[in-house]
């Protein structure tokens, strides 16, 4: 039976280096979370931040989320032009 291989990202270098044999990982990781806020610049009415308020519980381990993000310049002017 062939051991796990865990790799480590590095910030320095592009390429993956493998732990040590003595390396201790964390036998349980819960990724759970809550995004209470997400947003850029100021608030404008009718604004919609779809990430607001989302929660995710993790039922099952291992687990992870990945997000995309796209940011879209926009401009906003009330009725009276302001």
């Amino acid at each position: 039976m062939s051991q796990p291989h865990y790799l480590q990202a590095s910030h320095s270098t592009p390429s993956h280096k493998p732990l040590p044999p003595n390396a201790t990982l964390p036998q349980v990781l819960n990724m759970s979370h809550i995004i209470r806020h997400l947003g850029f610049g100021p608030h404008y009415p009718g604004q919609s931040n779809p990430l607001d308020g989302y929660v995710r519980i993790v039922d099952r381990r291992p687990h992870s989320y990945k997000y995309f993000l796209k940011v879209v310049p926009t401009e906003y002017y009330g009725r009276l032009g302001e």
